[in-house]
């Protein structure tokens, strides 16, 4: 985010000044972006039931918790591993529709959303229904609201792992500096000068 010409990793925290070497600060930075750029906007979009624009940014923090979270390279196996292990209402699925569901979701919902301007396939949002994601009669339904706070509750739950689980942070703290040192090291040096 530009803002009088600074560049911002977050709201609160300037590109320049971030530290690879301080875990509180990386974290806490990380906290504040997530928080800033996704949960409150989301959370606007769907007090204002914008289901669409609400789901396309939860889509996008899907992507962004699978990636901080997993070493998988490959985009599509890590958000699909990610929805089954942490959308509550998947693990309530039948066993054999899990795989199915999470590769709708990926393809129709994410792909079609973020590279097709439509979700594929008779996927819908709804805010009727009682569950994150419902699976009936071949088609998806997405609840943007529950959807959203279940994404909320990994979100606070990851942020509190990352400071105890050495594995989990070492697997973080890799994709954020090959997100962003580039970008980090040419602040530091574009505001030197």
């Amino acid at each position: 985010m530009n803002i009088g010409d600074i560049i911002y990793f977050s709201p609160n925290f300037r590109m320049d000044q971030l530290d690879f070497n301080n875990k509180e600060q990386i974290i806490e930075a990380f906290k504040d972006r997530i928080q800033s750029y996704y949960l409150e906007p989301i959370k606007l979009l769907n007090d204002s039931k914008s289901a669409y624009a609400s789901g396309i940014i939860l889509l996008s923090l899907v992507d962004a918790m699978a990636r901080y979270s997993s070493l998988e390279n490959c985009v599509n196996k890590r958000i699909k591993f990610w929805l089954s292990e942490n959308i509550q209402s998947m693990k309530r699925l039948p066993s054999n529709d899990i795989e199915k569901v999470t590769v709708r979701i990926y393809e129709d919902f994410r792909c079609g959303l973020l590279h097709e301007s439509h979700i594929k396939n008779c996927g819908q949002f709804s805010y009727e229904t009682g569950e994150s994601v419902i699976y009936e009669k071949s088609f998806i339904i997405i609840n943007p609201k529950h959807f959203y706070e279940e994404i909320k509750a990994y979100f606070e739950k990851f942020i509190k792992e990352l400071s105890n689980d050495s594995k989990l942070y070492d697997v973080f703290i890799e994709r954020i500096k090959r997100d962003f040192e580039k970008e980090v090291k040419t602040f530091k040096k574009h505001y030197r000068r």
